[in-house]
């Protein structure tokens, strides 16, 4: 009962607080301040890996609970979104919100007219009800979030984070498993924080397909490193690991989701924030259940060399549908998605 009222509500989370930021923050600042949410799963990990080298599972969940009460109280003490305030007619709060979350020289007023514009030219061009999901503005998106969320689960990244310890102790390493583990989920968020900083510098697809590229060496090293090397050598699949999830945070980490709300207007969020993630659990779930399968099926070269074959097509993918969004405005985007050049 525990584990399911943590997943459902991590659910919660993971549809929700990329999207309450993505209101929150400027068009400038977006691309840098979405991966925060990333950024903290990052964290998450590395907070629960160090006291997992010493602490019994139990006493785990009470380590767990210190956060979840420091980020409830948080809450409690942030503002509401400003666009949803407009949504709901409470302009003079939604001016105060960002009175509170702007510098003092920014035109407060003129921003709140702007939200009062796209809001009530939003819910005009919606119509209500389930007839948004049929808007090529919103259904383009949603598809291509369902899509980014399959490539960066398949890139295997949950299914070597679960099974890190083993990875490393049936790898033949002579590191401490523990260690070597503390090692890549440090290197994670590192990079991470490094691809929040970058991001709007080189670009959304830029980094997607460096990503991209990272993962199939990383992953097609681990399968010659078990085809051919495997037991001599046991610093090669730490390293290839350690590369592997660099590569994955400078990109696929953190941009799957920011790329959500890049894309879509503020009525479809809600719509394309939820299959997003619901896409991204449940891809979690089959890698991370089947991954011992899949090693006894195809063995664990052919299973790393699975999710190097993944990797390869999210190049292609990224090159072809993925559009970039960096320096582009949310109309610009929709006349894109609209088939509409001007």
């Amino acid at each position: 009962m525990g584990r399911a009222i943590t997943g459902l509500v991590s659910g919660v989370i993971c549809s929700t607080a990329p999207g309450y930021v993505s209101d929150l923050v400027t068009p400038k600042t977006r691309g840098f301040l979405s991966t925060g949410f990333q950024i903290m799963i990052c964290v998450g990990q590395l907070y629960l890996i160090c006291f997992g080298t010493f602490l019994e599972w139990n006493t785990l969940a009470y380590v767990s609970i210190v956060p979840a009460i420091v980020c409830s109280l948080g809450m409690v003490f942030s503002p509401e979104s400003p666009v949803r305030l407009v949504e709901l007619g409470r302009h003079s709060e939604a001016l105060e919100v960002l009175e509170v979350i702007r510098a003092k020289e920014s035109d407060m007023s003129g921003e709140l007219k702007e939200l009062q514009e796209r809001v009530q030219a939003n819910q005009a061009q919606s119509g209500g009800g389930l007839s948004i999901v049929r808007r090529a503005d919103i259904y383009k998106p949603a598809i291509i979030a369902v899509m980014l969320m399959v490539f960066q689960q398949f890139s295997g990244v949950n299914a070597v984070m679960f099974y890190l310890k083993s990875i490393f102790t049936e790898g033949g390493s002579s590191l401490d498993p523990n260690i070597a583990a503390i090692m890549v989920d440090a290197a994670l968020v590192g990079a991470t924080i490094v691809s929040a900083l970058v991001m709007n510098k080189f670009g959304r697809k830029t980094l997607l397909l460096t990503s991209s590229a990272g993962h199939v060496v990383s992953l097609a090293m681990m399968g010659l490193y078990y085809k051919v090397i495997f037991p001599a050598h046991g610093w090669i699949p730490v390293t290839a690991l350690m590369v592997f999830v660099i590569f994955f945070s400078f990109g696929w980490g953190p941009l799957a989701w920011v790329l959500c709300y890049d894309c879509t207007p503020p009525e479809g969020v809600p719509f394309v924030s939820s299959i997003g993630s619901a896409s991204n659990w449940l891809c979690a779930f089959i890698i991370t259940k089947e991954f011992e399968w899949l090693i006894k099926t195809l063995t664990k070269p052919g299973a790393y060399w699975f999710f190097t074959g993944f990797s390869v097509v999210s190049i292609f993918y990224t090159i072809f549908l993925v559009p970039e969004t960096k320096d582009r405005s949310l109309e610009d985007l929709q006349r894109h998605f609209l088939g509409k050049k001007n």
